[in-house]
């Protein structure tokens, strides 16, 4: 296991472009980088503040959406798949799309867990000192493997006004999959950082046959294996548009 540098924010109010050059490249592979808040999203910020070109370099593993909340975005092994409000999946392969929401990482697995067959997504969520070697840290994570079960949303694109999530995911639509192939990509951000992320556990599936998926609703494994790589340096990128400067966030019911 490599040893990794003490936690660190780099705070960017204007977003800039790309991650990794020559003189930073080996530094950068142990950082989280983060497009805007979750805190922004949830409050109905969906307008995209940046394209996904300026995380060129940033990592091969993340999770996140499109402009205008438009679907569940996976990104695997290097590669963008966007889970459309239809449930069906499009590579994305025009980077100058934008985000309002994006987290990534160079995955570098640092420890792993078979989960028992019968395992849920509520039991990590209830016991997540279970799983995860702490709690106050932030860790990538890789799940895979096969599963009796998944349930999962995505999203249309939304049109101005746009209704905060809380009134969105009401009518979501959602997926479920029996007897299941595929991988969960995502992260836990600590309760301390609530807000910055989702809080807990924060997933996006998609299935072996890249022809489904979604944020993950709920789960039953049958043989899964839940790989993590704890993540010390997060590199967090706000935006400088006139709507995030001036929303009300942090404010849950």
């Amino acid at each position: 296991m490599k040893t990794k540098t003490p936690l660190t924010f780099a705070v960017a109010l204007a977003l800039f472009t790309g991650c990794v050059t020559h003189e930073n490249a080996a530094s950068r592979r142990h950082a989280l980088t983060q497009i805007s808040t979750y805190d922004a999203l949830f409050a109905g910020l969906y307008d995209g503040v940046a394209p996904l070109k300026d995380l060129d370099g940033c990592g091969n593993l993340g999770l996140g959406t499109l402009d205008r909340w438009n679907g569940e975005v996976v990104l695997l092994d290097g590669k963008y798949h966007l889970i459309t409000g239809t449930g069906s999946v499009q590579p994305v392969t025009d980077l100058n799309v934008t985000t309002p929401f994006m987290a990534v990482t160079w995955f570098e697995e640092t420890s792993r867990t078979n989960l028992a067959a019968g395992t849920t997504y509520d039991q990590l969520k209830q016991k997540p000192e279970i799983y995860l070697p702490s709690l106050n840290l932030v860790y990538a994570i890789r799940l895979e493997g096969s599963f009796h079960h998944v349930k999962t949303r995505s999203m249309f694109p939304q049109t101005k006004p746009y209704k905060v999530m809380a009134e969105l995911v009401k009518t979501q639509p959602t997926f479920e999959f029996q007897d299941v192939a595929g991988t969960m990509v995502g992260f836990w951000t600590p309760p301390s950082m609530k807000g910055i992320g989702l809080a807990g556990w924060h997933l996006h599936f998609l299935t072996r046959d890249g022809q489904g998926g979604g944020h993950v609703l709920e789960f039953t494994a049958q043989d899964a294996v839940l790989k993590l790589d704890e993540t010390l340096e997060v590199d967090w990128r706000l935006s400088s548009q006139p709507s995030y400067r001036n929303a009300t966030l942090g404010i849950r019911p």
